[in-house]
């Protein structure tokens, strides 16, 4: 007798296909669930595949979803952040949660340095503005990156890897002192 594929949740509508193939060969089949599905739809997806596994992008996984599918043996998180799981339904099942701590830090620290620098750069306001009409060029006056101070509040994976990509950004340079 064959071995059916065990199916593994995916809390997105895609992941890399490299991925797919890898969990394939080894004897898994993606379900995808479309991001952020209400909780009694992926109820019922998990109970209706009898998933084994869950890997949680995007979206909420509560005690119905942990308890849908006693096949389920482990929840693997996407990044650093399990507040969308029920840690204490996982646990009081013996299921394990991991998490995939800095997976995503270089994309989230390119894109907080990228709104930092369209806000410091008041593109919201000039993009609203031109496609409205307006032209602000007469009337606008720009700021400067030179010289703008970039405050951290935690140094975690996401705020090193932000504070490595402001390094880059120009910094005023330091008067040099001339011995008399």
């Amino acid at each position: 007798m064959e071995n059916p594929l065990r199916k593994v949740l995916v809390t997105r509508d895609r992941i890399d296909g490299a991925a797919v193939e890898l969990l394939g060969r080894n004897g898994y089949e993606c379900i995808f669930s479309p991001p952020y599905t209400p909780p009694e739809e992926v109820v019922k997806l998990a109970r209706d595949a009898q998933i084994s596994a869950i890997m949680v992008s995007q979206g909420r996984i509560t005690e119905e979803v942990i308890a849908a599918s006693p096949a389920l043996k482990v929840i693997a998180k996407h990044g650093s952040g399990v507040n969308n799981i029920n840690l204490g339904a996982a646990e009081a099942r013996g299921i394990p949660v991991y998490r995939a701590v800095g997976a995503n830090a270089r994309a989230v620290a390119e894109h907080a340095v990228t709104l930092m620098l369209a806000l410091r750069k008041s593109l919201p306001k000039l993009d609203g503005a031109t496609k409205g009409g307006e032209w602000l060029k007469g009337a606008f006056i720009g700021q400067d990156i030179l010289g703008t101070r970039l405050g951290l509040i935690g140094m975690g994976v996401i705020g090193r890897e932000t504070a490595a990509l402001a390094r880059a950004l120009p910094r005023p340079r330091r008067p040099r002192h001339r011995r008399p």
